[in-house]
């Protein structure tokens, strides 16, 4: 059986406006990440509902890049979504 892992990660959100922000800590287990990943995209489609929600066209309007990343170092953890050139 896998140890368990708990992983402080951050939503980082990389606008096509070229403003980046880096949401707050918060703790996943390592099994956990998928579910952390769906939360992430409830709330962005709940935040988007003016504009239709998650949607791959709203996306590539507003986002480069949604992904959560290591609360410490920043480092890529999980990639949510990311605009194909």
């Amino acid at each position: 059986m896998a140890k368990t892992e708990l992983t402080y990660v951050r939503v980082l959100e990389h606008e096509t406006t070229d403003q980046i922000r880096i949401g707050a800590s918060f703790p996943v287990f390592s099994e956990q990440l998928d579910k952390a990943v769906e939360s992430v995209i409830k709330s962005y489609d709940k935040r988007m509902a003016w504009c239709g929600g998650w949607t791959e066209a709203n996306n590539n309007e507003y986002h480069e890049r949604i992904a959560l990343v290591d609360a410490e170092t920043l480092q890529p953890v999980r990639e949510i979504w990311k605009k194909k050139k």
